[in-house]
């Protein structure tokens, strides 16, 4: 496997564990987006995170709280649609 190229933009935030957080803006607005039946995940954010040991993963938040991690962003993705159809049932996916 690779090693992942180093990150080079600022993280938007730092945690007191030392874990970087960088907001995903891109799948974050995919989020908040209506779908083709116009549902949204309105307080949703994606966030690629870098722990101090160096692993990376991706994870969706939802007011405040971690949802779902996983090392693939078209995962992520997947995962928001899923919410998203959980959310016209009538389930709390946020």
């Amino acid at each position: 496997m690779r090693p992942l190229a180093p990150i080079t933009i600022e993280p938007t935030m730092v945690d007191a564990f030392g874990t970087k957080w960088y907001l995903d803006k891109g799948v974050s607005n995919y989020a908040s987006s209506g779908d083709h039946r116009g549902t949204t995940l309105d307080f949703t954010t994606v966030w690629h995170i870098e722990e101090l040991n160096g692993k990376r993963s991706n994870v969706i938040v939802a007011n405040n709280r971690v949802l779902f991690e996983s090392d693939s962003i078209d995962e992520i993705g997947i995962i928001l649609d899923k919410m998203k159809a959980l959310k016209r049932k009538g389930e709390r996916v946020e």
